[in-house]
């Protein structure tokens, strides 16, 4: 049977954003291996052995299932821990709810904060465009998941240094994952899946190797 590897995309963001990523993955290791890209706004495929989130695709993952969880930029929470305060996720809802289109733009630029300019770039070409990829009405329950949920538990939590919405455990302690094998990746930030691909994939199959998923 192939492995079989879910990779879950942030808020806002389409399924495409994940491709590079699956691309290194299944140039790394054998050609038996599945990998289907979704976005956070849709309904999580399930019987997958191992599933990878980014951001609140992470979060959504930690909710619904039970198998292998990988964590890209993403702490046990989101507010409060170094980066993001609830605070400033509360007036960006409303800044959401008076102007969707805008305030989604000014999100790709806040979290592209701590990446280079070219990054942000490839961020907005696999966007496709300046409109909405998700209707408002889900976007804005991505924000509400952002604000309540949590991950108590991962196998991998892997980290941008210089990420813009979420802090490093050294600097937070509470942003480490219970349980989880964790890596923070110099001079990267939140966009993780665009500026850091070969080293994730690195992390990623040495885990599959050390757990026998091979």
């Amino acid at each position: 049977m192939p492995l079989s590897l879910v990779l879950m995309a942030g808020w806002g963001m389409r399924a495409q954003v994940m491709q590079p990523l699956a691309q290194a993955l299944k140039q790394q290791g054998p050609q038996s291996i599945h990998i289907l890209c979704v976005d956070a706004h849709t309904s999580i495929p399930q019987q997958a052995d191992i599933y990878l989130g980014w951001s609140l695709g992470a979060l959504r993952l930690a909710q619904e299932v039970t198998c292998p969880l990988i964590v890209l930029g993403m702490g046990a929470r989101f507010c409060d821990l170094g980066g993001v305060t609830q605070a400033q996720l509360r007036a960006f809802q409303r800044q959401f709810q008076r102007a969707p289109v805008s305030a989604w733009q000014s999100f790709l630029q806040w979290q592209a904060q701590g990446d280079t300019q070219v990054a942000y770039q490839h961020l907005l070409a696999h966007q496709q465009g300046d409109a909405l990829a998700f209707p408002a009405a889900s976007l804005a329950q991505g924000l509400e998941a952002l604000a309540h949920l949590n991950i108590s538990r991962a196998e991998l939590q892997i980290l941008g240094e210089t990420d813009p919405l979420i802090s490093t455990p050294d600097k937070n302690p509470q942003v480490q994952i219970a349980g989880a094998q964790q890596y923070q990746i110099p001079a990267c930030g939140h966009l993780l899946p665009l500026t850091a691909v070969p080293q994730i994939a690195a992390y990623v199959w040495e885990f599959f190797q050390q757990n026998e998923y091979l």
